[in-house]
């Protein structure tokens, strides 16, 4: 349950039970400020804006470092990776690596966040035909857009 939804059934949960108790007016009053404030608070707490301090394509990743690191792949590349270095996170949450070709979906994959400063990486297998123009959005939990990157596959060589 996302922050400001937990805070207002929480809120709900006290003014029911001060309710059945016959607290007076002041009371309920009092609730129902904490309710609301306790809503904010933990609305703003969902909306903490992760930071993408490091962000790199690749053919591998050995040791939790981006290896191979480039803009442009050559067709016989089996695989490309997205290394990125996230920071800014509060708590426990996760990152989507959304992988497009020439403006095509072609995978999404949801990546746990566990630290303030957290490496993490997805991959793609790129199909030989599937050359051109690639671009990873880098995604918080709620969807909100953090960071890109751009990549080439260069097209299969026609000279034998």
């Amino acid at each position: 349950v996302k922050g400001w939804r937990r805070g207002f059934y929480i809120s709900v949960y006290l003014l029911k039970a001060a309710n059945m108790k016959g607290l007076i007016m002041f009371n309920k009053t009092f609730l129902i400020t904490v309710m609301l404030l306790l809503s904010v608070v933990l609305f703003a707490q969902d909306n903490e804006r992760l930071n993408v301090e490091e962000i790199y394509t690749c053919k591998a990743v050995e040791d939790m470092n981006p290896v191979g690191v480039s803009s442009t792949f050559k067709n016989d590349v089996k695989r490309v990776y997205c290394f990125t270095k996230i920071t800014g996170a509060k708590e426990s949450t996760t990152v989507k690596h959304v992988w497009f070709h020439e403006g095509v979906k072609r995978a999404k994959q949801h990546l746990n966040v566990e630290a303030d400063s957290w490496r993490t990486w997805s991959s793609k297998k790129i199909v030989p035909r599937w050359y051109g123009n690639w671009r990873v959005d880098i995604l918080q939990q709620d969807g909100t857009l953090i960071e890109s990157i751009k990549f080439t596959v260069e097209p299969p060589d026609t000279e034998k």
